[in-house]
């Protein structure tokens, strides 16, 4: 796991509270005492939708976004790590995603142009063959419609959002609460694994790596949403275990701080590009799954 992030999935320290009581007591009490569950997961309920909405709308169409969004699975016989740094400008937004993964040479650079038909992809050795100019062009995923649950960092909400309206009355979630030392909380509540995995074209997960007709009946994830002492929105994910040989499914977003337009990319060189037909499109992105499967 890289130190940039990670930052929901373990090391996270829940302050106790420990309260001094002074004074006379008249007469020992004996049993135990409870919280009012019902009523804390209640509370809990209506916080989480409360954090969700509000990171939603922080992070809705027209919004500057800059942060990494990752696939990984750790813990089991094949670990796996795709990341994405994301930066969204403008409405309709500007894109720029450097996509990278633990497999060598597996990477893709993404350029979008605000309103453009266009998407424009910087091939990485791996996928060196179908293309002999630096960049390739492609018909717009990205701004295909006005749907912002194809924009990346989006689409984790979107995903993770779906996922809990698809709850029924048999998957009764639970939420949690945890806040660390230095004030960043952490809100969380489970819902079903077959439900993230129903999810998996949103959230744009890699082929097979998770397959819904593998996964047993009772599957359990993980939603949280985490805050900074001021209870500003800075991160997402969804957690699973995948069983002992495959590890931990973790899928998410981290905001990094404020969009930085110097550091945009110029558009691509017309004179440095192949362009693929859209009659191609689909043959074409074939391929990119086959050379990532070999």
């Amino acid at each position: 796991m890289t130190a940039r992030r990670r930052v929901l999935l373990g090391g996270v320290l829940s302050v106790v509270l420990a309260a001094s009581l002074s004074g006379c007591a008249t007469r020992d009490v004996e049993g135990e005492a409870h919280a009012d569950t019902a009523a804390r997961q209640d509370f809990l309920g209506s916080l989480f939708e409360e954090r969700m909405a509000a990171a939603t709308e922080q992070f809705s169409a027209g919004t500057d976004v800059a942060g990494l969004e990752y696939v990984s699975t750790v813990g089991g016989a094949d670990d796996f790590d795709l990341t994405r740094e994301v930066t969204l400008l403008g409405d309709p937004a500007t894109v720029v995603v450097r996509e990278s993964s633990s497999r060598e040479g597996d990477t893709i650079d993404v350029y979008h142009e605000g309103g453009s038909d266009s998407d424009f992809l910087l091939l990485g050795s791996k996928f060196a063959e179908l293309s002999p100019t630096l960049w390739t062009e492609v018909p717009t995923v990205i701004g295909a419609d006005d749907d912002p649950c194809l924009l990346p960092a989006e689409r984790v909400f979107c995903g993770a959002s779906a996922a809990l309206e698809a709850d029924d009355a048999e998957t009764a979630p639970i939420y949690d609460l945890s806040t660390d030392e230095e004030g960043v909380s952490r809100i969380s509540v489970t819902t079903s694994l077959a439900n993230i995995a129903a999810q998996a074209e949103t959230l744009d997960l890699p082929s097979g790596l998770l397959d819904p007709d593998g996964i047993e009946d009772g599957s359990v994830a993980t939603i949280t949403i985490q805050s900074d002492a001021e209870g500003a929105f800075n991160a997402i994910e969804l957690s699973a275990s995948l069983g002992e040989d495959g590890g931990r499914l973790l899928v998410g977003f981290e905001s990094t701080g404020a969009v930085d337009e110097d550091e945009l990319p110029e558009p691509p060189s017309p004179f440095d590009v192949t362009t693929i037909d859209a009659s191609d499109v689909d043959a074409f992105y074939e391929e990119i799954q086959r050379l990532r499967d070999e």
